[in-house]
Protein backbone atom coordinates (compact mmCIF):
# COMPACT_ATOMS: atom_id res chain seq x y z
CA UNK A 1 0.00 0.00 0.00
CA UNK A 2 1.43 3.02 -1.04
CA UNK A 3 1.07 5.92 1.70
CA UNK A 4 -1.59 9.00 1.23
CA UNK A 5 -0.09 12.19 0.03
CA UNK A 6 -0.87 15.50 0.29
CA UNK A 7 0.76 18.89 -1.27
CA UNK A 8 0.70 22.68 -1.04
CA UNK A 9 2.16 25.18 -3.05
CA UNK A 10 5.31 26.52 -1.80
CA UNK A 11 7.30 29.30 -4.29
CA UNK A 12 10.72 29.90 -4.41
CA UNK A 13 12.85 32.79 -6.38
CA UNK A 14 16.84 33.03 -5.56
CA UNK A 15 18.80 34.83 -8.08
CA UNK A 16 22.38 35.53 -8.06
CA UNK A 17 25.33 37.19 -9.58
CA UNK A 18 28.64 39.64 -9.82
CA UNK A 19 29.81 42.11 -12.59
CA UNK A 20 33.50 43.39 -12.83
CA UNK A 21 35.76 45.54 -14.80
CA UNK A 22 32.41 47.10 -17.16
CA UNK A 23 31.12 50.79 -17.06
CA UNK A 24 28.20 52.05 -15.61
CA UNK A 25 24.54 52.13 -17.64
CA UNK A 26 24.20 55.26 -19.42
CA UNK A 27 21.50 57.73 -17.80
CA UNK A 28 18.12 57.99 -19.21
CA UNK A 29 18.53 53.85 -20.06
CA UNK A 30 15.77 52.06 -19.29
CA UNK A 31 17.64 49.54 -17.22
CA UNK A 32 20.73 49.69 -15.10
CA UNK A 33 22.79 47.01 -16.51
CA UNK A 34 26.29 47.68 -16.85
CA UNK A 35 27.59 48.10 -20.78
CA UNK A 36 30.41 46.01 -22.08
CA UNK A 37 32.59 47.19 -24.84
CA UNK A 38 33.00 45.72 -28.08
CA UNK A 39 35.00 45.56 -31.24
CA UNK A 40 32.56 43.56 -33.13
CA UNK A 41 30.53 43.00 -36.33
CA UNK A 42 26.80 41.74 -36.83
CA UNK A 43 24.72 40.84 -39.01
CA UNK A 44 21.14 41.66 -39.10
CA UNK A 45 18.67 38.80 -38.76
CA UNK A 46 15.42 40.69 -39.98
CA UNK A 47 14.63 44.29 -40.67
CA UNK A 48 15.95 46.43 -37.47
CA UNK A 49 15.35 49.68 -36.18
CA UNK A 50 17.98 51.58 -34.43
CA UNK A 51 17.36 53.32 -30.98
CA UNK A 52 18.86 56.20 -29.44
CA UNK A 53 18.42 54.67 -26.24
CA UNK A 54 18.31 50.74 -24.78
CA UNK A 55 14.84 51.18 -24.20
CA UNK A 56 12.06 49.68 -25.85
CA UNK A 57 9.40 52.07 -24.36
CA UNK A 58 9.71 56.19 -25.23
CA UNK A 59 12.92 55.61 -27.08
CA UNK A 60 13.17 57.78 -30.56
CA UNK A 61 13.38 55.58 -33.58
CA UNK A 62 17.09 57.49 -35.28
CA UNK A 63 17.03 54.52 -38.55
CA UNK A 64 16.24 51.15 -40.09
CA UNK A 65 19.16 48.42 -40.81
CA UNK A 66 18.01 46.10 -44.10
CA UNK A 67 17.64 42.42 -43.58
CA UNK A 68 21.80 41.04 -44.49
CA UNK A 69 23.65 43.55 -43.81
CA UNK A 70 26.51 44.00 -41.71
CA UNK A 71 27.56 46.89 -38.94
CA UNK A 72 29.60 47.31 -36.37
CA UNK A 73 28.95 46.62 -32.45
CA UNK A 74 30.68 48.79 -30.20
CA UNK A 75 28.92 47.41 -27.03
CA UNK A 76 26.29 45.33 -25.61
CA UNK A 77 24.10 45.49 -22.28
CA UNK A 78 21.18 43.20 -21.00
CA UNK A 79 19.31 42.35 -24.30
CA UNK A 80 20.67 45.22 -26.41
CA UNK A 81 23.80 45.63 -28.93
CA UNK A 82 25.69 49.40 -29.06
CA UNK A 83 25.60 49.65 -33.30
CA UNK A 84 27.53 52.29 -34.81
CA UNK A 85 26.34 53.65 -38.36
CA UNK A 86 28.34 54.50 -41.36
CA UNK A 87 28.08 58.08 -40.67
CA UNK A 88 29.19 57.65 -36.78
CA UNK A 89 25.71 57.75 -35.03
CA UNK A 90 25.91 54.87 -32.22
CA UNK A 91 22.02 53.71 -31.52
CA UNK A 92 21.21 50.12 -30.12
CA UNK A 93 19.58 47.50 -31.69
CA UNK A 94 18.16 44.72 -30.07
CA UNK A 95 20.35 41.59 -29.50
CA UNK A 96 17.22 39.21 -30.94
CA UNK A 97 17.46 40.96 -34.35
CA UNK A 98 21.56 40.76 -34.82
CA UNK A 99 23.51 37.42 -35.24
CA UNK A 100 27.44 38.77 -33.50
CA UNK A 101 29.81 37.49 -36.88
CA UNK A 102 33.22 38.54 -38.27
CA UNK A 103 31.71 39.55 -41.67
CA UNK A 104 33.44 42.95 -42.76
CA UNK A 105 31.03 46.10 -41.92
CA UNK A 106 29.43 47.48 -44.72
CA UNK A 107 28.41 50.14 -43.25
CA UNK A 108 24.61 50.49 -44.18
CA UNK A 109 23.41 53.86 -45.05
CA UNK A 110 20.36 54.96 -42.65
CA UNK A 111 17.14 54.75 -43.94
CA UNK A 112 13.93 56.61 -44.00
CA UNK A 113 11.19 54.76 -41.15
CA UNK A 114 8.71 52.91 -43.25
CA UNK A 115 5.21 53.47 -41.63
CA UNK A 116 2.56 51.88 -44.16
CA UNK A 117 2.16 48.99 -46.56
CA UNK A 118 0.85 48.67 -49.87
CA UNK A 119 -1.64 46.42 -50.79
CA UNK A 120 0.90 44.26 -53.04
CA UNK A 121 2.89 44.07 -50.23
CA UNK A 122 0.59 43.09 -47.51
CA UNK A 123 -0.66 40.56 -49.50
CA UNK A 124 2.55 38.95 -49.77
CA UNK A 125 2.93 38.86 -46.61
CA UNK A 126 0.00 36.94 -45.94
CA UNK A 127 1.04 34.58 -48.30
CA UNK A 128 4.15 34.32 -46.73
CA UNK A 129 3.37 33.82 -43.48
CA UNK A 130 0.38 31.52 -43.41
CA UNK A 131 0.82 28.68 -40.86
CA UNK A 132 3.87 29.98 -39.44
CA UNK A 133 4.72 31.08 -35.77
CA UNK A 134 5.53 34.35 -36.14
CA UNK A 135 7.47 36.38 -33.44
CA UNK A 136 7.22 40.41 -32.81
CA UNK A 137 11.14 40.94 -33.10
CA UNK A 138 10.70 44.49 -32.41
CA UNK A 139 8.33 44.28 -29.38
CA UNK A 140 8.69 41.54 -26.81
CA UNK A 141 8.46 38.70 -28.41
CA UNK A 142 4.98 37.63 -28.79
CA UNK A 143 4.02 34.94 -30.47
CA UNK A 144 1.30 34.76 -33.54
CA UNK A 145 -0.15 31.62 -34.76
CA UNK A 146 -1.24 32.13 -38.50
CA UNK A 147 -4.13 30.12 -38.99
CA UNK A 148 -3.77 28.50 -42.74
CA UNK A 149 -7.25 28.08 -43.17
CA UNK A 150 -8.55 31.83 -42.28
CA UNK A 151 -5.44 33.49 -42.71
CA UNK A 152 -5.90 35.21 -39.12
CA UNK A 153 -3.50 35.47 -36.52
CA UNK A 154 -3.91 34.11 -32.93
CA UNK A 155 -2.24 35.04 -30.00
CA UNK A 156 -0.13 32.29 -28.36
CA UNK A 157 0.36 34.47 -25.20
CA UNK A 158 1.87 30.43 -22.84
CA UNK A 159 1.57 27.35 -22.64
CA UNK A 160 -1.88 26.91 -21.52
CA UNK A 161 -3.07 29.10 -24.59
CA UNK A 162 -0.63 27.24 -26.45
CA UNK A 163 -2.68 23.59 -25.24
CA UNK A 164 -5.99 25.06 -26.53
CA UNK A 165 -4.83 25.87 -29.94
CA UNK A 166 -4.24 22.30 -30.19
CA UNK A 167 -7.34 21.69 -29.10
CA UNK A 168 -9.13 24.47 -31.44
CA UNK A 169 -6.88 23.89 -34.66
CA UNK A 170 -6.16 20.64 -33.83
CA UNK A 171 -7.05 18.71 -37.49
CA UNK A 172 -8.25 14.82 -36.72
CA UNK A 173 -6.22 11.99 -38.29
CA UNK A 174 -6.63 8.53 -38.96
CA UNK A 175 -3.96 6.65 -37.74
CA UNK A 176 -3.59 5.14 -41.51
CA UNK A 177 -2.67 8.77 -42.18
CA UNK A 178 -0.44 9.47 -39.35
CA UNK A 179 1.40 7.16 -40.78
CA UNK A 180 1.96 8.10 -43.79
CA UNK A 181 2.62 11.67 -42.36
CA UNK A 182 5.98 9.83 -39.88
CA UNK A 183 6.70 8.08 -43.27
CA UNK A 184 7.48 11.09 -45.34
CA UNK A 185 4.28 11.21 -47.50
CA UNK A 186 4.94 14.12 -49.41
CA UNK A 187 1.62 15.10 -51.44
CA UNK A 188 -0.05 14.58 -47.94
CA UNK A 189 2.65 16.69 -46.18
CA UNK A 190 2.54 19.64 -48.80
CA UNK A 191 -2.13 19.14 -47.78
CA UNK A 192 -0.93 19.53 -44.50
CA UNK A 193 1.50 22.97 -44.33
CA UNK A 194 1.34 24.89 -41.17
CA UNK A 195 -1.45 22.34 -39.55
CA UNK A 196 -1.77 20.91 -36.29
CA UNK A 197 -3.20 17.42 -36.06
CA UNK A 198 -4.27 14.83 -33.85
CA UNK A 199 -4.19 11.17 -33.85
CA UNK A 200 -7.47 10.21 -32.66
CA UNK A 201 -7.28 6.64 -33.05
CA UNK A 202 -4.08 6.56 -30.67
CA UNK A 203 -4.03 9.14 -27.69
CA UNK A 204 -4.53 12.14 -29.45
CA UNK A 205 -0.89 12.90 -29.62
CA UNK A 206 -0.97 16.54 -31.41
CA UNK A 207 1.47 17.39 -34.04
CA UNK A 208 2.89 20.33 -35.72
CA UNK A 209 3.58 20.42 -39.56
CA UNK A 210 5.78 22.92 -39.92
CA UNK A 211 5.68 24.92 -43.98
CA UNK A 212 9.04 23.67 -44.30
CA UNK A 213 7.53 20.39 -44.24
CA UNK A 214 9.06 19.32 -41.21
CA UNK A 215 6.80 17.22 -38.48
CA UNK A 216 7.01 17.91 -34.65
CA UNK A 217 5.88 16.38 -32.05
CA UNK A 218 3.74 18.31 -29.24
CA UNK A 219 4.09 16.51 -26.03
CA UNK A 220 1.63 19.12 -23.74
CA UNK A 221 1.04 23.37 -23.75
CA UNK A 222 3.88 24.15 -22.59
CA UNK A 223 6.17 22.17 -24.82
CA UNK A 224 4.12 22.95 -27.61
CA UNK A 225 4.61 26.67 -26.85
CA UNK A 226 8.62 26.11 -26.29
CA UNK A 227 8.72 24.22 -29.71
CA UNK A 228 6.74 26.59 -31.55
CA UNK A 229 8.44 29.69 -30.69
CA UNK A 230 11.91 27.82 -31.17
CA UNK A 231 10.43 26.97 -34.79
CA UNK A 232 9.17 30.74 -35.80
CA UNK A 233 9.36 33.32 -38.17
CA UNK A 234 10.51 36.69 -37.01
CA UNK A 235 8.50 40.07 -38.25
CA UNK A 236 8.27 43.60 -37.85
CA UNK A 237 5.74 45.37 -36.38
CA UNK A 238 4.68 46.76 -39.48
CA UNK A 239 4.28 43.58 -41.81
CA UNK A 240 2.07 42.22 -38.73
CA UNK A 241 -0.58 44.66 -39.39
CA UNK A 242 -1.44 42.79 -42.66
CA UNK A 243 -2.54 40.17 -41.06
CA UNK A 244 -5.42 40.41 -39.50
CA UNK A 245 -5.91 40.00 -35.65
CA UNK A 246 -8.59 37.63 -34.63
CA UNK A 247 -9.69 36.59 -30.66
CA UNK A 248 -9.06 32.65 -29.81
CA UNK A 249 -12.78 31.17 -29.75
CA UNK A 250 -12.36 28.23 -27.21
CA UNK A 251 -14.29 25.21 -27.88
CA UNK A 252 -17.24 24.49 -25.09
CA UNK A 253 -17.22 21.37 -23.36
CA UNK A 254 -20.56 19.49 -23.98
CA UNK A 255 -22.49 17.35 -21.11
CA UNK A 256 -23.96 15.26 -23.79
CA UNK A 257 -20.89 14.94 -26.10
CA UNK A 258 -20.54 11.29 -26.52
CA UNK A 259 -16.95 9.28 -24.56
CA UNK A 260 -13.98 9.73 -26.22
CA UNK A 261 -10.69 7.90 -25.39
CA UNK A 262 -8.94 11.04 -25.28
CA UNK A 263 -11.12 13.23 -23.40
CA UNK A 264 -12.54 10.62 -21.02
CA UNK A 265 -15.93 11.94 -20.62
CA UNK A 266 -18.55 10.34 -17.90
CA UNK A 267 -21.28 8.14 -19.11
CA UNK A 268 -23.69 10.29 -16.24
CA UNK A 269 -23.13 13.57 -15.63
CA UNK A 270 -22.04 15.04 -12.23
CA UNK A 271 -24.33 16.63 -10.14
CA UNK A 272 -23.79 19.34 -7.84
CA UNK A 273 -22.60 17.85 -3.80
CA UNK A 274 -24.77 17.84 -1.72
CA UNK A 275 -21.49 19.78 0.08
CA UNK A 276 -21.56 22.25 -2.03
CA UNK A 277 -21.73 25.55 -0.24
CA UNK A 278 -21.72 29.40 -0.56
CA UNK A 279 -22.64 31.94 -3.22
CA UNK A 280 -22.31 30.66 -6.37
CA UNK A 281 -21.52 32.14 -9.53
CA UNK A 282 -24.16 32.72 -12.19
CA UNK A 283 -22.06 30.96 -14.73
CA UNK A 284 -21.40 27.92 -12.13
CA UNK A 285 -22.50 24.36 -14.16
CA UNK A 286 -20.59 21.64 -11.86
CA UNK A 287 -21.12 18.99 -14.91
CA UNK A 288 -19.76 21.34 -17.46
CA UNK A 289 -16.79 22.17 -15.12
CA UNK A 290 -15.96 18.72 -13.90
CA UNK A 291 -15.64 17.42 -17.68
CA UNK A 292 -13.49 20.45 -18.43
CA UNK A 293 -11.13 19.05 -15.67
CA UNK A 294 -11.33 15.44 -17.11
CA UNK A 295 -10.11 16.90 -20.43
CA UNK A 296 -7.46 18.56 -19.20
CA UNK A 297 -5.97 15.82 -16.59
CA UNK A 298 -7.05 13.43 -18.94
CA UNK A 299 -4.89 15.42 -22.30
CA UNK A 300 -2.03 15.47 -19.80
CA UNK A 301 -2.18 11.94 -18.47
CA UNK A 302 -2.57 10.03 -22.11
CA UNK A 303 0.44 12.05 -23.56
CA UNK A 304 2.55 10.25 -20.77
CA UNK A 305 0.67 6.87 -21.26
CA UNK A 306 -1.09 6.76 -18.03
CA UNK A 307 -4.69 5.81 -18.13
CA UNK A 308 -7.48 7.60 -18.29
CA UNK A 309 -9.18 8.72 -15.21
CA UNK A 310 -13.24 8.87 -14.85
CA UNK A 311 -14.79 11.28 -12.87
CA UNK A 312 -17.13 10.20 -9.27
CA UNK A 313 -19.74 11.53 -7.75
CA UNK A 314 -18.40 11.00 -4.36
CA UNK A 315 -15.11 12.20 -5.19
CA UNK A 316 -17.04 15.69 -6.69
CA UNK A 317 -18.87 15.16 -2.89
CA UNK A 318 -15.02 15.05 -1.20
CA UNK A 319 -14.03 17.89 -3.09
CA UNK A 320 -16.84 20.23 -2.27
CA UNK A 321 -16.35 19.25 1.26
CA UNK A 322 -13.02 20.28 1.77
CA UNK A 323 -13.25 23.43 -0.41
CA UNK A 324 -16.06 24.52 1.97
CA UNK A 325 -14.07 23.79 4.83
CA UNK A 326 -11.49 26.00 3.21
CA UNK A 327 -13.44 28.82 2.24
CA UNK A 328 -15.32 28.58 5.46
CA UNK A 329 -12.51 28.80 8.14
CA UNK A 330 -9.97 30.95 5.18
CA UNK A 331 -7.60 28.27 5.96
CA UNK A 332 -5.64 26.84 3.06
CA UNK A 333 -4.34 23.13 4.30
CA UNK A 334 -4.48 19.62 3.52
CA UNK A 335 -4.48 18.69 7.66
CA UNK A 336 -7.72 17.66 8.41
CA UNK A 337 -9.74 18.34 11.92
CA UNK A 338 -8.64 16.31 14.78
CA UNK A 339 -5.77 14.74 12.90
CA UNK A 340 -7.09 12.15 10.39
CA UNK A 341 -5.28 11.03 7.75
CA UNK A 342 -6.38 12.02 4.15
CA UNK A 343 -7.19 8.09 3.27
CA UNK A 344 -9.34 7.64 6.70
CA UNK A 345 -10.85 10.48 5.58
CA UNK A 346 -12.33 9.84 2.49
CA UNK A 347 -13.06 6.57 3.79
CA UNK A 348 -15.27 8.25 5.90
CA UNK A 349 -17.17 9.16 2.69
CA UNK A 350 -18.05 4.89 2.58
CA UNK A 351 -15.60 5.24 -0.44
CA UNK A 352 -13.48 1.78 -1.30
CA UNK A 353 -10.31 3.79 -1.98
CA UNK A 354 -6.69 2.55 -0.65
CA UNK A 355 -5.13 4.87 -1.88
CA UNK A 356 -5.75 8.72 -2.07
CA UNK A 357 -3.93 11.78 -3.34
CA UNK A 358 -5.03 15.78 -2.69
CA UNK A 359 -3.82 18.71 -5.08
CA UNK A 360 -5.07 22.20 -4.17
CA UNK A 361 -5.16 25.50 -5.54
CA UNK A 362 -5.99 28.97 -4.79
CA UNK A 363 -6.87 31.25 -7.74
CA UNK A 364 -9.16 33.98 -8.95
CA UNK A 365 -11.84 34.01 -11.19
CA UNK A 366 -14.66 36.44 -12.70
CA UNK A 367 -18.72 35.85 -13.08
CA UNK A 368 -17.74 34.36 -16.52
CA UNK A 369 -17.92 30.61 -17.92
CA UNK A 370 -14.18 31.63 -18.88
CA UNK A 371 -13.32 33.09 -16.16
CA UNK A 372 -14.42 29.78 -14.17
CA UNK A 373 -12.61 27.49 -16.85
CA UNK A 374 -9.84 29.44 -15.97
CA UNK A 375 -9.35 28.39 -12.92
CA UNK A 376 -9.33 24.83 -13.96
CA UNK A 377 -6.76 26.25 -16.65
CA UNK A 378 -4.62 28.21 -14.00
CA UNK A 379 -4.30 26.07 -11.33
CA UNK A 380 -3.22 22.74 -14.16
CA UNK A 381 -0.45 25.41 -15.54
CA UNK A 382 0.90 25.43 -11.78
CA UNK A 383 0.47 21.55 -11.44
CA UNK A 384 2.43 20.94 -14.73
CA UNK A 385 4.63 23.48 -14.19
CA UNK A 386 6.83 21.05 -11.71
CA UNK A 387 6.97 18.40 -14.32
CA UNK A 388 10.93 19.75 -15.01
CA UNK A 389 11.83 18.25 -10.96
CA UNK A 390 9.34 15.78 -10.54
CA UNK A 391 7.14 17.77 -8.27
CA UNK A 392 4.23 16.05 -5.67
CA UNK A 393 2.01 18.10 -7.51
CA UNK A 394 2.80 16.85 -10.75
CA UNK A 395 3.07 13.52 -9.81
CA UNK A 396 -0.56 13.49 -8.53
CA UNK A 397 -1.64 14.16 -11.98
CA UNK A 398 0.23 11.40 -13.44
CA UNK A 399 0.02 8.66 -11.32
CA UNK A 400 -0.72 5.26 -13.36
CA UNK A 401 -2.35 4.23 -10.55
CA UNK A 402 -5.21 6.49 -10.13
CA UNK A 403 -8.30 5.55 -11.63
CA UNK A 404 -10.96 8.52 -10.50
CA UNK A 405 -11.13 12.02 -10.22
CA UNK A 406 -12.79 14.89 -8.82
CA UNK A 407 -13.14 18.11 -8.87
CA UNK A 408 -14.97 20.81 -6.15
CA UNK A 409 -14.28 24.81 -5.86
CA UNK A 410 -15.35 27.41 -3.18
CA UNK A 411 -16.46 31.15 -4.03
CA UNK A 412 -15.28 33.91 -1.80
CA UNK A 413 -16.75 36.76 -3.48
CA UNK A 414 -14.59 39.90 -3.26
CA UNK A 415 -16.92 42.53 -4.97
CA UNK A 416 -20.38 41.52 -7.12
CA UNK A 417 -17.85 40.55 -10.57
CA UNK A 418 -14.98 38.47 -9.06
CA UNK A 419 -13.97 35.89 -7.16
CA UNK A 420 -11.20 34.38 -4.49
CA UNK A 421 -11.93 30.38 -5.33
CA UNK A 422 -10.42 27.83 -3.02
CA UNK A 423 -10.15 24.62 -5.12
CA UNK A 424 -9.83 20.89 -4.54
CA UNK A 425 -8.91 18.15 -7.06
CA UNK A 426 -9.28 14.82 -5.31
CA UNK A 427 -7.62 11.04 -7.10
CA UNK A 428 -8.39 7.70 -5.59
CA UNK A 429 -7.39 4.39 -6.46
CA UNK A 430 -10.29 1.96 -5.89
CA UNK A 431 -10.03 -1.54 -4.04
Amino acid sequence: MKPSRLFTFVVALTLAGSVTNVQPAQAGDCFSDPIYDHDWTGTVTTGAFVRAVACMEGSTVISTLALGSTIAVTGETDGWWRVELSDGTTGWVGDWLLSVTESPVTNPTPTVVQTSLSATAAAGIRSRATGYILLQVEDHGEAWYVDPLTGNRYYMKDGPTAYEMMRTFGLGMTEADYLQLAAGDNALTDRLLGRIVLRVQAHGEAYYVHPDGSVYYLADGPAAYALMREHSLGITNLDLTAITEAELELIPYDDEAPATEVLGVADEAITVSQYQAGELPEAFEIAALSDTWLAMVNAERTERGAQPLELDQVLTDTTANWAAYMGATGNFTHTRPYGESLLAWVQGFNYPSYDFGENLALVFADNSSDGLEQVLIDAMAMFMSEESYNGMHYQNVIDPDWETTGVGLFFDAIDNESYRVYAVFHFASLE
